[in-house]
């Protein structure tokens, strides 16, 4: 998937027109000939019908590459058409390193990238469309034998500050500092730095510095970067890889002069977060994803600065025998309403009754080994069940399988939060317990205890079907759960159902009417 055709086409195209008309934005909407006679002009409502139908399914432009031929064919009808659906496939860039294997296919912007460098206006002008930009995976390709990807960061970072309107930055595996010690740096001289580019982007409000390696970064760089960005939303994260040079401590408390400004914060760096009990003013962050953590007291006490918090994650795994007796009381956070945790981690937060939005079932962390889930024991599960009736307000819920089996083996009976429209049941693990005839033989009773008259959409994580299954096999065992719910009144309001695996593949059926039954609507 390569757009230098694109490119290409359009330059034909602007090359019969005048130079002021080269640029994107001054095509206006498409004419109506029969021979040389005019005709009347198509509503622009239709048009927006068009393409709002189309931009409704940005999400999958990663991931559909049927979507974004879709979108580039429909940006070549005409130049108003241009106007409004090309942007969507430049809005989120990957700058990647062109290597062999599955990556060969991924969409390449290098020939975008040196269009731009060339000062082509039709490259400039859509350059200033883009909204998100990502480095990703330069770590490995600077350091292998391949002297082919070498000379493309450069074209990257020289193209980057013509992104004008990039508010969102994420660096992924990449080298922070231009002569790194292991490069030969005479390769590597003319290389702008990472973060004097950075500065050149005076719309950037997100920032995620992802297992990148911080050798030979100084704390004056990272002085003088805290001083010139104004950043709403930053995200730092090491992931324990030794084969990176990760920030010292002093960079670590240079980046804690961010915290004053943020609204949402993520990192795996206990320093950092320590930083956030000492911040004055009160810190204005509203939302806060936290890996490490090493004493539950200490957090709270963080947390506890921060009462604007609309969402917390928490991924820790404090040692029980250190954090007995500890608890956060997030009742003392009046804003909160979204809340994730390992499910064996719950008891150290007590209830807030405004949560709207509870996961006890964190995922595997693909950038790491070792997984973020891990097996919750049976007291964990009795807790989550009986504090359940403690959220009454809570619309969405997201839980690990484990819940299920223990309270359908317990005989539980408690009701499901008398709001909530979104139920989703997450195996992590794959359990041979949910293969599809084991899960039918439990469904009734599973009916019976979460039977909802609110519950509108049901999401099924990797329990139906096993990983090795082929997609024939696996919507036989959907459509077979599918029938059991026509035949059940416990969710009378649910009009939509997903499966999904962890290997990405999804299947979502919806229901428009009882009459009808259940039509697939999408499978990815």
């Amino acid at each position: 998937m390569n757009p230098l055709p694109l490119l290409d086409l359009f330059r034909r195209k602007a090359s019969t027109y005048s130079a002021n008309a080269r640029s994107i934005f001054v095509w206006d909407s498409p004419e109506r000939r029969d021979g040389h006679r005019e005709l009347l002009p198509i509503p622009l409502e239709i048009y927006h019908e068009i393409f709002s139908y189309i931009k409704l399914s940005q999400v999958s432009l990663q991931a559909g590459r049927e979507r974004i031929r879709d979108i580039r064919s429909l940006s070549l009808v005409c130049r108003w058409f241009c106007i409004e659906m090309l942007p969507l496939v430049f809005q989120s860039v990957v700058f990647r390193p062109n290597l062999d294997g599955p990556r060969k296919y991924v969409m390449s912007f290098v020939p975008f990238c040196r269009a731009i460098n060339h000062g082509e206006e039709f490259a400039k002008s859509l350059a200033t469309t883009v909204d998100r930009c990502a480095f990703q995976d330069w770590f490995d390709a600077l350091l292998g034998p391949s002297a082919d990807v070498r000379p493309f960061i450069k074209l990257h970072l020289e193209a980057l500050p013509n992104l004008s309107n990039l508010t969102t930055l994420i660096l992924r595996r990449v080298h922070l500092n231009r002569d790194p010690k292991r490069l030969n740096p005479n390769q590597y001289r003319r290389i702008p730095p990472m973060f004097s580019v950075i500065y050149e982007l005076p719309r950037l409000s997100s920032l995620t510095l992802d297992c990148c390696d911080f050798q030979d970064v100084s704390v004056k760089t990272i002085q003088k970067f805290v001083r010139r960005v104004k950043l709403r939303t930053f995200r730092l994260f090491f992931r324990a890889d030794t084969r990176i040079s990760s920030p010292s401590d002093d960079i670590i408390l240079e980046f804690s002069s961010l915290l004053g400004s943020l609204e949402e914060l993520g990192t795996d760096s206990w320093l950092l977060i320590q930083q956030l009990a000492s911040a004055s003013p009160r810190t204005s962050l509203k939302t806060l994803e936290a890996f490490w953590i090493n004493d539950i007291g200490s957090f709270a006490n963080c947390l506890y600065q921060a009462p604007l918090l609309t969402a917390l994650t928490f991924h820790g795994h404090p040692s029980p025998s250190e954090n007995f007796g500890q608890e956060i009381l997030l009742s003392r956070l009046q804003n909160l309403r979204r809340f994730s945790c390992p499910p064996h981690l719950a008891y150290y937060f007590k209830n807030s009754p405004s949560l709207t939005s509870i996961s006890f079932a964190l995922r595997m962390d693909e950038q790491k080994v070792e997984p973020i889930g891990v097996y919750c024991p049976s007291s964990a599960l009795v807790n989550i069940w009986q504090d359940l009736g403690l959220y009454p307000n809570v619309r969405e819920l997201i839980l690990r399988s484990e819940i299920i089996a223990f309270t359908l083996d317990a005989g539980c009976t408690n009701p499901a939060p008398r709001e909530l429209r979104k139920l989703t049941l997450d195996d992590n693990f794959g359990s041979c317990y949910f293969i599809a005839e084991a899960f039918q033989k439990v469904f009734d009773q599973f009916c019976i205890v979460w039977g909802s008259t609110s519950l509108t959409t049901l999401c099924l994580i990797n329990m139906i079907g096993k990983l090795d299954d082929g997609d024939d096999i696996y919507q036989e065992d959907t459509k077979g759960l599918l029938g059991q719910l026509s035949q059940k009144s416990c969710f009378p309001a649910l009009v939509s159902v997903t499966f999904s695996t962890i290997s990405g593949k999804s299947w979502e059926w919806i229901r428009e009417d009882a009459s009808r039954g259940w039509r697939l609507l999408s499978a990815v």
